[in-house]
């Protein structure tokens, strides 16, 4: 599974799916395909809700791999993220780290992550 998360675009939806349709994270879950990846639009404003969209990612996250069965369960976990959906991607790493959650994140890919 690949959890990506863009980074800060222009106000409003409209704005904001327009200007990242071609985005890297974009382009990362599309390559991926339909139930291997996540797509989540970068946190608003001056980055407030960083947090709130790395709860959004670590929730989606442990109700996939609850569904999973078997050997299915220990398919890797992917985060990636750009510029704050970078900080996000390192939140939830913090997240599962903390909970001492089982899942194992394989590899991060951080494009310009912002503290």
């Amino acid at each position: 599974m690949l959890i990506c998360i863009d980074g800060t675009g222009p106000y409003g939806q409209e704005n904001y799916r327009e200007m990242m349709k071609d985005s890297f994270c974009k382009q990362m879950t599309n390559q991926m395909g339909r139930g291997k990846s996540i797509y989540i639009e970068g946190p608003g404003g001056a980055g407030i809700t960083t947090v709130r969209k790395a709860s959004l990612a670590y929730r989606m996250i442990h109700n996939y791999y609850d569904t999973l069965i078997g050997t299915q369960k220990h398919e890797p976990l992917y985060l990636a993220g750009y510029s704050r959906g970078g900080a996000a991607a390192l939140q939830i790493a913090k997240f599962l780290n903390e909970d001492q959650s089982p899942l194992i994140v394989r590899a991060m890919f951080l494009f310009d992550p912002v503290n």
